[in-house]
């Protein structure tokens, strides 16, 4: 897959993985002399990155999906009618046949 051999996209992917060693390592060593605030903040720092890399994780194996041809995408209508749409917005869309 093209997109996940580009050197940026490894660099960005190993951010959350990086995050999450460092700060796990940070609050197991010094667990005892943090204050408790210091140790929350670090666990809510974890949780967070582990939670960008499990989206990460599920968004290249969708990819990898779509490029194995195992998953096709398709184009499907969404209905944008909405009671609280203005009027110049749903005549712009009709205009741009987006609403038939």
């Amino acid at each position: 897959m093209a997109t996940s051999r580009h050197p940026a996209r490894w660099m960005y992917s190993a951010q959350p993985i990086s995050s999450i060693a460092s700060l796990s390592e940070l609050l197991a060593a010094d667990w005892t002399e943090l204050d408790e605030d210091i140790r929350l903040e670090l666990a809510t720092k974890i949780d967070k990155n582990t939670h960008r890399l499990i989206k990460m994780m599920n968004d290249l194996q969708l990819l990898f999906r779509l490029d194995t041809g195992s998953v096709t995408a398709r184009r499907t209508p969404v209905p944008i009618l909405h009671p609280n749409l203005p009027s110049w917005l749903l005549d712009l869309c009709h205009a741009l046949s987006w609403i038939t």
